[in-house]
């Protein structure tokens, strides 16, 4: 997910833009809402940065035991906001194939891109 950061006002401020998600419907209950990633910024008057989170499939898996991770095919819904209440994008992705339990090598870090937008 890419988007553009603008500071519109006249003074140097922070933002820090959150990556959340939601499995519609999985076959356990699972959290309204997952923090998957998110990054500080800092934005001089009238700047624009570009930020893009790259959230690896493995973290839309979940916990079937304790020593076991599974993705599931299905729609999820992937949420950007301010805070986990101040969500401003939504968008709805699928993943396809079939259930795949996670090796213990699962990839569960959302890589981060800031540029100059």
């Amino acid at each position: 997910m890419s988007f553009v950061v603008e500071n519109t006002g006249f003074r140097a401020g922070d933002e820090v833009p959150q990556l959340y998600v939601r499995d519609v419907l999985a076959r356990l209950v699972l959290p309204v809402q997952e923090l998957k990633g998110f990054t500080r910024i800092t934005l001089t008057p009238r700047e624009r940065k570009k930020v893009v989170f790259a959230l690896p499939v493995d973290m839309l898996g979940f916990a079937t035991s304790l020593s076991s991770r599974v993705v599931e095919p299905g729609e999820f819904e992937l949420m950007l906001g301010r805070s986990s209440e101040d969500i401003v994008f939504r968008t709805k992705i699928t993943v396809s194939g079939t259930p795949r339990e996670l090796t213990q090598r699962w990839r569960m870090t959302t890589e981060v891109r800031v540029t100059t937008g």
